[in-house]
This record gives C-alpha cells, structure tokens and sequence, in this order.
C-alpha cells in the first residue's frame, strides 16, 4: 500500500492553530477538550516552528498552574482539574511529535 503524504500546513494556517490554542488556554468548557482533539487529529500538519511554541507555551502553564494549585489560588492558568488533565495529555502528542522529527526541543 503507497503511503498518502501528508500536506503541512502553511505558515498561516499553523498560526490560526496556535491562535486558537491561546483562546482555548485557561477555558473552563468544552473547547478545551475539542481543540486538544482536533490539533492531535491535525499534529502531523502544523509546521515546526509552531508545534515547537506549543510545547514552550504548554510546559509554561503547566509549571503557572502547578503553583497556582500549590499555592490554593481560585483561578488556575488551565482551568479546570479536566481541562488541566486535557492539555496534559495534548503536551505529551506535542513532545511526541517534536521527537518523530527529531526536532531540538526549546525547553
């Protein structure tokens, strides 16, 4: 079977995900959990530089709202404990990726 190759996304359309994932970012609803799925559906089609960001943005909130929670703070930077499970989940496909192209992770 011939292996279908896979279109990237132009610098453009990488940034429209990574808009998306700011407005997503700290939402207490529902959009968290389809972004996190459609950019795992689409991971292979973002282009480095973006998915290196992704990474970067996604390690820094994780470690805000890690002292956040520490610290008992009501507003936390990944919302809800499902949400924060969510993004934790769509770091690792974002750091796995990096690692399929053998991308030099930022952080």
């Amino acid at each position: 079977m011939k292996q279908q190759k896979i279109k990237m996304f132009t610098d453009a359309e990488s940034q429209v995900y990574f808009c998306a994932f700011h407005y997503c970012l700290g939402r207490k609803s529902y959009v968290v959990s389809d972004f996190c799925e459609e950019a795992t559906r689409k991971i292979k089609q973002i282009n480095d530089h973006f998915l290196l960001l992704l990474e970067k943005e996604l390690i820094e909130a994780i470690q805000k709202d890690d002292a956040e929670r520490a610290n008992g703070e009501l507003h936390k930077t990944l919302g809800w404990d499902c949400d924060r499970d969510k993004w934790g989940e769509f770091t690792k496909t974002v750091s796995a990726e990096i690692n399929r192209k053998k991308l030099e992770h930022w952080v």
